[in-house]
């Protein structure tokens, strides 16, 4: 049995490396169609991006918010901002697993990890909710007419499951189901039907604001209609969904890339489909990373300030 768990690695390697190929091959064929004459360059919409990708951050940090008062009281700001993007910095190297265990370590408060836990569980699960909901909302005209009702009635289907799982009965199964594997004692847990709808509502807010984010990106690089935007928007949170439930890909490399093709080639062609698809992952990471150094760095100097306060306090 051992020996078979040893070529896990492995087959989750090949696996990546296999998709990762496939959407690599297919975007390069059709980036290098890709007019670069037409293509310019909008500092202004970039910033704007910029912003709205913050207010993606903000709305994450809410969410965990709330989930962590539906145990207890709600975790402070820092650690909710905290939570929210440094760890991104994990997506690709550990893994997922790495990244969810990370933001509950940020939100625990000593004693109340198990807690954290299933904040971080919640907020994942609102998280896919959400995104499917914008995405059906925006996209699921287009999908009808692309890939037929049958997609889009798994899509709902799928949707009404989740929902489903957020009632309390069922969360409190899975609660003592995971406290009885982490020999912890069951934490109580105050789930209303107005807590899940500030949650669904924020995250809602968030993916649009992310969706938004990648339509500035867009029309930064090459003209885009109203209704490009709204294609784009919609199809970023089905993709980054995607790209989280593939379990065996880091961040969702090539999955994620895969889907944006998929679902925006009908409205801005295969072209500019596939560029945005590279673009907007190189530019997302960039984000991620610049969001996450720069919440090390206030995180870093709020010590610093709290330590030279105490020590002039205790000397006086």
């Amino acid at each position: 049995m051992s020996r078979y768990l040893y070529l896990m690695p492995v087959v989750k390697s090949l696996l990546v490396l296999t998709v990762v190929g496939f959407v690599g091959y297919a975007l390069y064929g059709q980036v290098v169609k890709v007019d670069w004459q037409s293509l310019r360059m909008r500092p202004s919409l970039l910033a704007l991006s910029v912003l709205l990708y913050l207010v993606y951050a903000l709305a994450l940090a809410a969410t965990y918010r709330v989930a962590t008062s539906l145990f207890g009281s709600p975790a402070r700001w820092d650690k909710t901002i905290a939570a929210a993007t440094v760890p991104q910095l994990l997506k690709y190297i550990p893994g997922k697993i790495a990244t969810v265990a990370c933001a509950a370590a940020m939100l625990t408060n000593g004693s109340s990890l198990i807690h954290a836990v299933f904040a971080v569980l919640y907020t994942v699960l609102v998280n896919v909710i959400a995104g499917i909901l914008v995405f059906l909302l925006l996209c699921g005209h287009q999908i009808a007419l692309d890939l037929g009702g049958t997609m889009l009635l798994f899509l709902a289907v799928g949707l009404c499951g989740c929902i489903a799982f957020l009632h309390p009965a069922v969360m409190g199964f899975a609660l003592r189901l995971v406290s009885r594997l982490m020999k912890t004692p069951v934490p109580q847990q105050r789930v209303g039907a107005g807590a899940i709808l500030k949650m669904i509502t924020l995250q809602v807010m968030g993916w649009m604001a992310l969706g938004l984010s990648y339509g500035a990106l867009a029309a930064s690089i090459f003209p885009t209609s109203v209704n490009d935007v709204v294609i784009i928007t919609g199809a970023v949170p089905a993709s980054v969904v995607g790209g989280f439930l593939a379990l065996v890909s880091p961040s969702g490399l090539g999955v994620r890339e895969g889907l944006m093709l998929l679902l925006m080639k009908s409205t801005l062609g295969p072209e500019r489909a596939s560029l945005l698809a590279i673009v907007g992952r190189c530019w997302q990471t960039a984000l991620e990373v610049a969001f996450a150094v720069a919440t090390l760095v206030v995180a870093r100097q709020c010590r610093r300030s709290q330590n030279v306060a105490d020590a002039v306090a205790e000397e006086q």
